[in-house]
C-alpha cells in the first residue's frame, strides 16, 4: 500500500487581482476629477453681474467701431472681475502681448520695431475701464511711448 500524507490546499492566485485594483483606483481618480470639473465649471458660470459688464464691454467695443465678442464669450472669459486681465495687466503676458503687436515679426537682427495698432491699444483700455479702471493710468503710461497708428484694414462683409 502507498503512503499517502495530508497535504496542504493549493492556493491559486488571481494574477489579475493586482490589475484589477489598479483599474479601481485609477478609475476612481478620475471620477473625483471630472466630479471637481463639474463644480468647477458650474461656479464658473457668467453671474448676471458678469453679464451687465460684458454687455457694457460689447457696446463700448462696438462703439469704438471695433469688433465685438457675444456677451457670453466677454462674461466667461473675463468673468465680474476681469480675471487675468486686471490681476497684472502689464505683467509679463501684458507686455509680450503689446510688443509682440509692435514688431514686424523676424527674429534677431531683422527685427524692428513698427506701428502699434490702434484697435489692439483701444480695446485694452476700454477691458481695463470696465473691469478695472484703477490698472488704467498704468496702462496708460506703458503705451504712451508707444508708436500707435491705424494699421489694420476694415473687414468688408
Amino acid at each position: 500500500m502507498v503512503e499517502t500524507t495530508k497535504s496542504e490546499p493549493v492556493e491559486f492566485k488571481d494574477p489579475h487581482r493586482r490589475r484589477r485594483l489598479t483599474y479601481w483606483i485609477v478609475g476612481g481618480v478620475i471620477l473625483v476629477l471630472l466630479v471637481a470639473a463639474l463644480v468647477a465649471r458650474r461656479h464658473n458660470r457668467a453671474t448676471a453681474s458678469a453679464q451687465a459688464k460684458a454687455a457694457q464691454l460689447q457696446q463700448a467695443l462696438t462703439k469704438a467701431g471695433l469688433p465685438a465678442p457675444s456677451i457670453d464669450q466677454i462674461a466667461n472669459v473675463l468673468g465680474e472681475d476681469g480675471e487675468v486681465v486686471c490681476q497684472d495687466p502689464e505683467g509679463a503676458i501684458g507686455r509680450a502681448v503689446h510688443y509682440g503687436v509692435s514688431t514686424n515679426g523676424a527674429g534677431g537682427p531683422g527685427m524692428r520695431t513698427v506701428y502699434t495698432p490702434r484697435q489692439v491699444v483701444t480695446g485694452a483700455g476700454l477691458v481695463l475701464a470696465i473691469y478695472c479702471p484703477d490698472k488704467l493710468p498704468e496702462f496708460l503710461e506703458n503705451v504712451a511711448d508707444l508708436k500707435i497708428a491705424d494699421t489694420i484694414r476694415e473687414q468688408t462683409p
